[in-house]
């Protein structure tokens, strides 16, 4: 009786069948894994990209000493989310514009004419406001009060601007004024643009009704920015609460962790990180405790 002899190897049978698992693993990467990886991808790029223009604008800042910043300029695209944005531009504060008149006093009671002071080039032929030597928003200071200008001047009185608020009294001061400026793209820098389809969203946060979630004033105003003062802070922000911005895909679903990220600043230092969304019951919990993450 002949003993049976042990096959080495696989028949061709078996290898068929293996070869077609194989063929279905890698359909199965091709179709979830490869586009899901490429959506991380783009979104961290992204990430990279805004935390190196905020730096940038931090270390001029510092170096300058004068307000530099980035200004997020909300998506025009109708497809966009609603208040998000994928282009930065670098923004810097002009220097104060400084004049002198006899009778410096706010006027019938909104007006005030900008005397003495240099105007050259207030409506350049761009027709970008941003080039307008006064604009809106900037604040006049006159006789121990401070003003906010609400409107952009006219081509027919170029040196007169309206106030928001009347004169706060009826005395005529005598002698200098000033304009503060808002912050100005700095001229001659290109525009940051994010990857394709991936936004910054400020409505995600603002909007929230969770309190753990802190509000980010920087979101509801027309043209969100935020500076930093020559010390490092962040200028003029009146609050402790970390500044969060929330990056993602905006064809992915909101809360998907794959394709959202968040960046955090710290107001009092200027320090500027990146979190992973948390998967607790307040996505931003990395963000606002770093210790929470395991990290």
């Amino acid at each position: 009786m002949s003993n049976p002899t042990r096959r080495i190897g696989f028949t061709l049978i078996e290898l068929l069948v293996v070869i077609s698992i194989l063929g279905v693993l890698a359909t199965l990467t091709a179709v979830y894994v490869i586009p899901a990886f490429q959506d991380n991808k783009n979104v961290q790029r992204g990430v990279d990209r805004i935390v190196t223009t905020l730096l940038i604008a931090k270390q001029r800042a510092l170096r300058d000493g004068r307000p530099v910043g980035v200004r997020f300029d909300f998506d025009s695209d109708f497809d966009a989310l609603p208040r998000s944005s994928r282009t930065m531009r670098y923004v810097e504060q002009p220097d104060l514009l400084a004049g002198w008149k006899a009778t410096a006093n706010v006027v019938n009671p909104y007006l005030f004419s900008l005397d003495d002071i240099d105007l050259m080039g207030a409506f350049p032929a761009t027709g970008n406001r941003d080039d307008l030597a006064v604009q809106q928003g900037d604040w006049l200071r006159v006789g121990g009060f401070n003003y906010e200008i609400a409107a952009d001047p006219v081509t027919t009185t170029p040196r007169q601007v309206q106030v928001m608020t009347p004169r706060v009294d009826n005395r005529s001061a005598n002698g200098r004024f000033q304009v503060i400026r808002q912050t100005r793209p700095i001229g001659g820098e290109d525009v940051v643009e994010l990857p394709q389809n991936v936004v910054i969203n400020f409505k995600i946060i603002e909007d929230s009704a969770s309190t753990n979630r802190p509000p980010n004033s920087i979101g509801t105003v027309p043209q969100p920015e935020i500076v930093f003062s020559p010390s490092g802070g962040v200028f003029n922000r009146g609050t402790a609460a970390a500044i969060v911005l929330w990056v993602q895909d905006k064809t992915k679903p909101t809360t998907e962790a794959n394709t959202s990220r968040l960046i955090v600043i710290s107001p009092r230092t200027g320090l500027v990180g990146s979190h992973l969304l948390s998967p607790s019951a307040n996505p931003l919990e990395y963000a606002l405790d770093g210790k929470s993450s395991g990290l």
